[in-house]
């Protein structure tokens, strides 16, 4: 749940990731991101580019 929170927060672009790492509650933004590209195959940083259309299917993820 939190991952997916994680995208819509990342999608909007208004938070930074260290920002959004702390608002769902994660230890660390190191740690977040480990997770993040764990689940999703993307680091945050590159889901908060994701602007074309067939990028979103990671949402799959």
């Amino acid at each position: 749940m939190k991952i997916n929170k994680a995208k819509e927060l990342l999608t909007e672009g208004t938070l930074s990731i260290k920002e959004i790492s702390y608002k769902l509650a994660f230890d660390s933004p190191y740690y977040f991101s480990r997770l993040f590209k764990k689940k999703t195959g993307a680091a945050p940083s590159q889901w908060s580019n994701t602007t074309s259309p067939k990028d979103l299917d990671l949402w799959e993820g």
